[in-house]
């Protein structure tokens, strides 16, 4: 399978990295092959939809969907089409600039982030946000820069990636709070205004969009989960990472604290998905923030992660790349999605159209 294909090669990679290949550099043969199959594919839940959106738009008869779309999003689809003339060229490319935004990512990390990138952001991540929920994809990778820029202390250049970040999907809202919550001493005078200054940006984003996110919530009440036990998978990576995290000799203290940034939303927000579709989406968040949130206790500590830790990173994306492909499988040929362009089988823009 062409999938396995690109986690194959990134565990090789890895492979090679411990045994003493320590140059980024191994890491651009696996971004080439996994942004070609993102790129050439014609496959992934979302990506007739898309389609259909990028064509009303490109035909002069922009839909409600693409209002409803996050700004920068919609000035980066629109100036996609503006330059290829084609709604599929304008999607691969969307494709194309979230694997950039990746390997600018691979450009700059240091070795705390390239072991995050390869045990676990690429394989869980890469797929789904590359070929599915773009928008969603290229807000998480921007994220990923600002969390880059935030652990080197340059904190306004971590801002304004995390504003661009929310412009590409407003759920990053979320995301960027909790990395806030987690640097802050909770009580102090500082944290009380920060705190206060997101809660108000929070509440001004909701009034100026206020009828996408009513539209959204109407949406989600009425979309059940596809299972009772959909986003168990994806809660299991959480609780694994945290207890990896506990066990790596942190303090009570922190491992509390760690508990309550990362166990405790995900357990609410599987609560949410029995009844609805909603909860899934925040438990996807989860899984990304976590690891960001739990390797700044050790940057604010001055520790390197343990060895053990690192050993929860590469059980939890094994873990979740096992999962992803069978979520995969379940839709075969959108058999529970109902989807023209499923994962499986995987087809390209050479071989197919729905």
């Amino acid at each position: 399978m062409v999938y396995v294909l690109g986690w194959t090669l990134n565990y090789l990679v890895q492979a090679l990295w411990y045994l003493g290949a320590r140059n980024r550099v191994v890491f651009f043969p696996v971004l080439f092959v996994i942004g070609g199959i993102i790129f050439v594919r014609y496959s992934g839940t979302d990506t007739f939809m898309y389609e259909l959106t990028l064509r009303s738009v490109l035909e002069g008869d922009a839909s409600a969907l693409i209002e409803g779309w996050e700004p920068g999003f919609v000035f980066l689809a629109k100036l996609l089409l503006s330059l290829t003339g084609s709604e599929v060229l304008a999607l691969r490319a969307i494709g194309l600039v979230f694997t950039l935004l990746l390997l600018a990512f691979v450009l700059r990390a240091d070795k705390t982030e390239l072991r995050l990138f390869a045990l676990y952001i690429l394989p869980v991540f890469a797929y789904q946000y590359g070929m599915n929920a773009v928008r969603a994809g290229l807000a998480l990778a921007t994220v990923l820069l600002a969390w880059q820029a935030m652990r080197r202390g340059k904190i306004l250049e971590a801002l304004l990636i995390t504003m661009l970040a929310i412009t590409f999907h407003y759920s990053m809202v979320l995301v960027a709070a909790l990395i806030v919550i987690s640097e802050l001493k909770l009580g102090t005078r500082r944290s009380i205004v920060i705190i206060f200054v997101l809660a108000l940006t929070a509440i001004f984003l909701v009034v100026l969009r206020y009828e996408y996110f009513e539209a959204k919530i109407s949406l989600y009440r009425s979309y059940a989960s596809p299972s009772l036990v959909s986003g168990l998978s994806r809660l299991g990576l959480v609780v694994l990472l945290w207890l990896y995290f506990a066990l790596s000799g942190v303090s009570a203290k922190r491992s509390f604290f760690g508990f309550l940034l990362t166990v405790v939303p995900s357990v609410s927000f599987q609560a949410l998905a029995f009844s609805s579709y909603a909860g899934l989406r925040l438990l996807e968040l989860m899984t990304f923030v976590s690891p960001l949130l739990l390797l700044r206790d050790f940057d604010r500590h001055g520790e390197e992660p343990r060895s053990i830790f690192w050993l929860g990173v590469f059980v939890a994306g094994l873990v979740g790349v096992l999962a992803t492909y069978r979520n995969f499988l379940t839709d075969y040929d959108g058999r529970m999605t109902g989807t023209l362009t499923p994962f499986l089988p995987y087809r390209t823009i050479f071989d197919y159209r729905p």
